[in-house]
């Protein structure tokens, strides 16, 4: 059976199998004949080849019948006369097109897919163009009325069904008003006035965007009555309160929830103390919407876990690739793998672990930056709400990123955290500013009153046992704090009470540990030490009782409400009911006692796979708490090696952009001068000499990798030597000595700096070569064909460039290192072609350095982008100059690379200055001054020195207070750096 199928993107089918065919003319005639069954080869001729004489147009049109006949192995197309054409009616043929116009309830709408013959284009077919939008109109006019009439049947079908519908037609429609005003009247029916508004929303931004106008009248005055009827009646479930005591905060609650509804970006925090009910008000709000059409994400803050990067967003991230995978939402691409980047949790196929000052890395900035957007795209699919538990215990990282996202101002974005009343300072430098421009509105939550408490007492207790002293004496001892009020009644339970029983909290705590058994305070203990939660797996093999022992102690405790039970994936995971609860139980335990679960706790986590994600924060925490220094500070060391590894490029990066403050740059150096004393000490007190001077030279290579890329070349160079002295000390280790080399290197390359760099490159190719080690030896190669494009020797660049190529295309990309290497690969064969004037191969190899990276979903170096601008310029293509460096540019400030900023900092200088923008110009110098002396290199100081001789030159008087020497003066400094570079052109034409 063949199947010609047309509304969709088309396709023919033979047996189920598709076919292809060898020219899209040949492929069009049989669409044609599908629809229209016959026609005169005149008609053919005319449609397919109208730009050929007679003659040739009957040829080309016996051709392809020919080759439809080849095809298929039989006459499709048929001639029952010398001028006419005809489909064969003897042929079992079918096509969705036919079936659609049997107007049945099945294939009414259902055959309907997409456009008719979607993306099908033919070249110099202007007839055949203009009959394929004939009938496309048409068939799109007729699907939208059977649209139409489907959802006019109120009767037979549900509201689930009229959404899907109207979800259809608009997107084959998207701005009918029409058929807005009738979902918005069905939901007026159902009672759900907040779908309404919302789509009238979706309309009049839909309006404005495209057209620049408003909805008509009639939509207009309907969505208004739609606000009142929903005002109303949120003010008549507001006075259905839950009686708890908490009316007036779950008021004002709803009321900025609905505001989020109608279309505002709302977010809001509940404050109070600890105990007061914060997570129990949002949680109950959270129940209430739940039914909605919102997607509802949670994370609680520990304090345990203060010090992990992002792990409140980690736990988020995770959720929400659950929740994509079971509805099969599809994000974009980049997207997705920069959550990959940022978020272990989010898809296990990386291990990537970050450092407290990971804001500064490039990836991070521009993954950042990609997750923003994120939300922004699955804002636009379904409404958001996010509850963040107790943000006080964030990390630096998980703030930052949260302000970031509070600033983005996502309409479909609902954020609703808890916290203290009184903010600690890392909270009111990341969110007091948003609390002024009312960015995020606070609700108090008090203790409850004195009637409130009595109220709890009569409900748990009955009247005749609640006495007004007894009432005082509650009152007294937990301040209203409703936390404190149900531990004290949990005690009392099932007791007689009398008015001068009250019990102090300490002693309850006290006697509520000592009522359980032994083996369950045990289990409970454990639980305790570890940092957020525990699982069965943990508990069995560190107690090493029977998990069957374990389980009715795991029951005692939940009935006790010490703690609480949650599924993760597949596994049941422990998690204590509240913060002070697991501390009151960590610090009643003996010192000896702590020492050994944490120390235990350690070993666990070292051995088991589920803690990837975040295995050094955690065995620091319980090295820490178990008295072991000397693994604590090796796990410190480790950590911040591979933080190092991972987040910093091998380029040089601007540490003070975007409002960084220098304090911020320096505490990795100093935390690593810190770590250091704790070596030495550690060595003086054990007397380790082989550990201490291996560790020794961990740090100190991983403080170059830190220091060598931001330009701190002194600090980093002294640190390479010292790494290198250690690493001789016990015994030559090939790889780490490579690792050593190469940052030399970089410094040379970085400075321009060629006397003996080729010593440290082979040095370092032929360790490489002599150990196997292959990605090293490539690495090196792209290396030494940067350093040969530097001193001029073009021809063997190239080589060396290729043959790094060659291996990083041959490994699979499981890694996005190689496709960085590649990329930078295409980079610099295109510098080597642009500094021999070859500017047109130059263009093409940075294309494909772009190109590589788009591919692998990467982020480009602003540098390629930089190179490109600067070629179309040489080219004569002003215009795409311009473009490209304004696209670099915006690169730059999405990142702190340095490589290449000042040169297109400062070509944006001259642009603005042509454009008579003299304060944007002014701004754009003044950045550029500072990334060439931040870089270093005496190519950037030159270029820049360029750049001002020019300005200087046109504009004296616009930059009389930038520039104060004479323009010869500039162009004599622009002299002095450049001269003595050997592959340098940019002197000869200015």
């Amino acid at each position: 059976m063949i199947e010609i199928l047309v509304l969709q993107n088309p396709k023919v089918l033979v047996n189920k199998q598709e076919m292809m065919f060898p020219y899209k003319k040949v492929e069009a005639l049989l669409y044609y004949m599908a629809v229209e069954k016959s026609a005169t080869r005149d008609q053919i001729a005319t449609l397919l080849w109208e730009d050929c004489d007679e003659s040739s147009a009957r040829k080309n049109l016996r051709h392809a019948l020919y080759t439809i006949r080849k095809v298929f192995g039989e006459e499709l197309i048929t001639s029952p006369t010398r001028q006419n054409l005809e489909l064969n009616q003897e042929l079992e043929i079918e096509s969705d097109y036919d079936r659609f116009l049997e107007e049945n309830e099945k294939n009414g709408t259902e055959v309907y897919k997409s456009d008719f013959l979607q993306n099908f284009y033919l070249k110099n077919a202007g007839a055949f163009e203009d009959w394929m939008n004939f009938k496309r109109g048409k068939l799109k006019e007729i699907y939208l009325n059977r649209l139409y009439e489907k959802m006019q049947n109120v009767e037979h079908l549900s509201l689930k069904k009229r959404e899907k519908l109207f979800e259809r037609y608009t997107t084959a429609e998207p701005i009918d008003e029409r058929i807005y005003m009738m979902m918005m009247q069905i939901y007026a029916k159902e009672g759900l006035y907040y779908k309404g508004i919302r789509i009238y929303q979706q309309l009049s931004e839909k309006l404005h965007t495209e057209l620049g106008i408003l909805p008509g009248k009639e939509i207009q005055e309907f969505y208004n009555e739609l606000m009142e009827n929903w005002v109303s009646e949120s003010e008549h479930k507001e006075d259905e309160t839950q009686g708890d005591g908490r009316e007036r905060e779950r008021c004002l609650l709803r009321g900025i929830y609905r505001k989020f509804l109608a279309g505002e970006d709302e977010t809001v925090f509940l404050a109070g103390e600890s105990g007061i009910g914060k997570t129990y008000l949002a949680e109950s709000f959270l129940k209430e919407i739940q039914e909605e059409s919102v997607l509802i994400m949670r994370t609680s803050c520990l304090a345990t876990e203060k010090n992990m990067p992002l792990q409140a967003w980690n736990t988020l991230m995770m959720e929400l690739n659950t929740y994509l995978k079971e509805k099969n939402m599809t994000l974009p691409i980049e997207y997705l793998r920069a959550a990959d980047q940022l978020f272990p949790l989010f898809s296990r196929k990386e291990e990537i672990v970050l450092f407290e000052d990971v804001e500064i890395s490039y990836s991070y900035r521009t993954a950042r930056n990609l997750i923003l957007k994120l939300f922004e795209e699955l804002g636009r699919q379904i409404k958001v709400v996010l509850f963040l538990d107790n943000i006080q215990n964030m990390d630096a990282s998980s703030l930052d990123f949260l302000s970031l996202l509070i600033r983005s101002r996502n309409k479909n974005l609902f954020i609703l955290g808890t916290c203290p009343v009184n903010w600690e300072d890392r909270l009111k430098k990341s969110l007091s500013v948003l609390v002024k421009e009312k960015q995020i509105t606070k609700i108090f939550v008090s203790p409850f009153s004195r009637k409130n408490v009595e109220q709890m007492l009569v409900e748990r207790l009955g009247r005749k046992n609640v006495t007004e002293k007894f009432l005082n004496s509650i009152y007294e001892e937990t301040n209203g704090n409703p936390f404190l009020i149900h531990t004290l009644l949990d005690y009392y339970k099932g007791m007689n009470l009398k008015e001068d029983e009250v019990v102090p909290m300490t002693q309850v705590w006290k006697m509520r540990l000592d009522s359980l058994p032994y083996k369950t305070r045990k289990v409970l203990e454990l639980i305790a030490s570890c940092q957020a939660w525990s699982d069965m797996e943990a508990l069995v093999a560190i107690l090493r009782q029977d998990e069957l022992e374990i389980l009715e102690a795991i029951e005692r405790l939940k009935e006790e409400h010490f703690i609480y039970e949650k599924q993760e994936k597949e596994s049941v995971r422990f998690y204590f009911i509240h913060e002070s609860t697991q501390r009151y139980v960590h610090i009643q335990m003996s010192p000896s006692r702590r020492r050994v679960f944490h120390s235990k706790l350690a070993e666990y986590i070292a051995k088991s796979p589920i803690y990837d994600a975040s295995r050094f924060e955690r065995l620091i925490y319980h090295y820490c708490l178990a008295g072991n220094k000397e693994k604590t500070l090796e796990y410190k060391i480790l950590a911040l090696q591979n933080y190092a590894y991972k987040s910093y490029e091998h380029y040089p990066v601007a540490p003070l952009m975007s409002g960084i403050k220098p304090e911020k740059e320096e505490s990795v150096l100093e935390y690593c001068d810190r770590l250091e004393e704790e070596l030495k000490d550690i060595y003086e007190e054990s007397g380790q000499q082989e550990k201490y001077i291996r560790f020794h030279a961990i740090l100190m290579e991983t403080q170059a990798q830190y220091c060598i890329p931001q330009g701190y070349y002194r600090r980093g160079i002294e640190c390479i030597e010292k790494a290198l002295k250690s690493i001789g000390c016990i015994g030559e280790d090939a790889k780490e000595k490579i690792h050593c080399l190469r940052f030399l290197i970089y410094y040379r390359l970085n400075i321009w700096e060629t006397e003996n760099l080729e010593e440290l490159l082979e040095e370092s190719l032929k360790l490489a070569q002599k150990q196997g080690y292959q990605e090293e030896y490539a690495i090196t190669c792209r290396l030494y064909g940067i350093y040969y494009g530097m001193i001029g020797k073009f021809e063997e660049a190239e080589e060396k460039l290729e043959e790094a190529l060659e291996y990083f295309k041959r490994v699979p990309l499981k890694e996005r290192i190689y496709a960085s290497n590649i990329s930078g690969c295409y980079n610099y064969i295109g510098e080597i072609q642009r500094k021999q004037k070859h500017f047109k191969e130059a263009e093409a190899y940075y294309k494909q350095a772009i190109a590589v990276c788009r591919k692998n979903h990467i982020p480009c170096t602003p540098a390629v982008y930089c190179n490109l601008a600067r070629v179309y310029q040489e080219l004569g293509e002003v215009e795409k100059g311009e473009l490209v460096f304004y696209q670099a540019d915006l690169l730059y400030e999405e990142s702190y690379m340095l490589i290449g900023r000042s040169i297109a900092k400062g070509a944006l200088a001259l642009l603005e200055a042509k454009k008579g923008e003299f304060e944007k110009a002014s701004l754009y110098l003044m950045q550029a001054k500072k990334s060439a002396n931040q870089l270093g290199s005496p190519y950037a100081k030159g270029l820049f020195a360029l750049h001002e001789w020019e300005l200087k030159k046109k504009y004296s008087e616009k930059f009389k207070k930038l520039l104060t020497k004479e323009a010869e003066d500039y162009r004599k400094e622009a002299e002095y750096y450049l001269k003595p570079l050997k592959s340098v052109y940019e002197l000869e034409k200015n």
